[in-house]
């Protein structure tokens, strides 16, 4: 086995973006699955000192026969979603439909949450999937390809939804994307 990537040390602090490009099976997202401890590190280790880390894969494999809407996808990111029957708390449910719509309006899917998932736009399948990081509140966001399948107009408003949760949020976001001919 050779390592695809050797980085060294690389620290990311609180309100800080880096951007990691490469070319097609260059071995982007195998990085980032390794950051996410999905796939071991051939040396070396992985520190992570953020209290709660957000991924934001690639695509997601969802059955697009059951029936989740954007509203629900957005929910699974809520802390405490994967507890046997939290959902059930009439309080847990009342902080998630609150936190859900707050994000769904911050990233402009108002009006939209309850589209099928499998029937969204790739700009609002790429909306969700950021919403369903964001609703957690993490303080470290990796981001695999998220301008994949957008158009300029789309590219900007996830840039600009992205820029503005760094700053105001103080998150941390690392983003891994490929090399854009100019």
């Amino acid at each position: 086995k050779k390592p695809l990537i050797n980085i060294g040390q690389l620290q990311i602090n609180p309100g800080e973006m880096i951007l990691i490009t490469g070319e097609n099976g260059a071995g982007k997202t195998t990085f980032a699955e390794s950051l996410q401890g999905q796939i071991p590190l051939l040396e070396g280790k992985v520190d992570h000192t953020f209290t709660h880390r957000a991924y934001v894969p690639q695509s997601v494999d969802f059955d697009t026969t059951f029936p989740l809407s954007l509203y629900q996808v957005i929910a699974m990111g809520m802390p405490g979603y994967q507890k046997p029957l939290s959902w059930l708390s009439p309080a847990y449910l009342r902080k998630e439909r609150e936190a859900v719509m707050d994000i769904v309006q911050r990233i402009g899917l108002e009006g939209k949450e309850q589209l099928l998932f499998f029937a969204a736009s790739g700009g609002q399948f790429r909306r969700a999937l950021i919403a369903r990081a964001l609703v957690s509140n993490p303080g470290f966001i990796l981001l695999d390809e998220p301008f994949a399948n957008l158009d300029d107009i789309g590219m900007e408003s996830i840039a600009d939804i992205l820029m503005k949760e760094k700053e105001e949020n103080d998150r941390c976001l690392l983003l891994i994307d490929h090399i854009h001919p100019p």
